[in-house]
């Protein structure tokens, strides 16, 4: 209830979202990543679809050590914000078109020794043994 009026705004609202990567070879990825979330109702709101889609491309440098990752989001300026309501007679819409788009360029430095865990080879070593009929 809102005002002394009863509001029944039920709806199934839903979102789906994809992550892909892509090995391009020569130490190249690229990523492509896509957002959709369905209208939905919030109180007396009621909010209309929005989305986005983002990509990068990465680098992996000096004995894979080093990945230089270059990023953009919402490409195609889609996730905006609108909404609107109807209550009392009073009905309200509300849109924001704020520039969400951002580029980003990063890198990431692996330090330190690459740990590899004797007892997992260990442990295959003796499979393998098992495998052979050895003990």
């Amino acid at each position: 209830e809102f005002n002394q009026e009863r509001i029944n705004q039920r709806q199934w609202s839903y979102s789906l979202q994809s992550n892909n990567t892509f090995k391009l070879g020569a130490g190249f990825s690229a990523e492509l990543n896509a957002q959709y979330n369905s209208p939905e109702t919030d109180g007396v709101f009621k909010r209309k679809s929005y989305g986005q889609v983002s990509a990068g491309l990465m680098k992996q440098v000096w004995k894979d050590k080093i990945a230089l990752k270059l990023s953009a989001t919402d490409l195609f300026r889609t996730m905006r914000y609108a909404t609107s309501s109807e209550s009392s007679g009073v009905r309200m819409q509300q849109n924001f078109n704020l520039d969400s788009r951002v580029l980003l360029l990063s890198a990431t430095w692996k330090i330190g020794k690459e740990l590899k865990s004797k007892r997992k080879e260990h442990q295959e070593s003796d499979e393998q043994k098992r495998m052979r009929g050895g003990n």
